[in-house]
């Protein structure tokens, strides 16, 4: 059972899917398919594990200042691009006004450390390019595409070997081990 609900989440009870039934968590935008909490009137559903997200988080990749949690986008378009994995968020996010950072929520929940089946070594999130010189060009490992060196990885400095987030936790290349709650980067449990 989740933690206790925002305050803008009142009115909302412990629901299941019906078979056959797809809805998304507002929060992360991922497909709900655990008991969740949610409001029928208002086609407003959260994972439970959304729901106890903190309300303002300290980052290890943002030590500036902390990060607010957003439950909606604060910009024009309704949409946000996150800088940890590049890719366009319209739910929740964690949020710096002053420096103009925006992380996903999953994306800010991400393992310190894993170990995917393509590597042998564990392998570290990192917050940006591996090099010194921002303009060497880097491909991702798992899928030869070209690395953003803005954008977050997961690296072995041993080997030279950097992935994706995107790409350490798809069919090809899976978690399997060191998911425990000390190597999160923050202190919720995420997905």
């Amino acid at each position: 059972m989740a933690g206790s609900l925002p305050p803008f989440f009142d009115g909302t009870k412990m629901l299941q899917l019906n078979e056959g039934e797809q809805i998304n968590c507002k929060a992360c935008e991922d497909q709900i398919s655990e008991p969740f909490h949610g409001c029928l009137s208002c086609n407003f559903y959260l994972h439970d594990s959304c729901i106890d997200a903190p309300r303002s988080l300290d980052h290890l990749s943002h030590p500036s200042h902390p990060l607010t949690l957003l439950p909606a986008p604060t910009y024009l378009t309704r949409s946000f691009t996150c800088n940890a994995c590049g890719l366009e968020g319209k739910a929740f996010s964690f949020c710096c006004a002053r420096c103009e950072v925006d992380i996903h929520v999953q994306c800010a929940c991400m393992p310190k450390t894993l170990l995917i089946k393509n590597h042998h070594h564990e392998l570290e999130l990192i917050f940006g390019s591996p090099y010194e010189d921002k303009s060497t060009v880097f491909a991702c490992d798992v899928c030869e595409g070209i690395m953003n060196p803005d954008h977050w990885l997961y690296y072995c400095r041993v080997c030279d070997f950097g992935a994706h987030l995107g790409c350490t936790d798809g069919k090809d290349a899976r978690k399997v081990a060191k998911d425990d709650q000390d190597s999160r980067i923050c202190e919720i449990n995420c997905f």
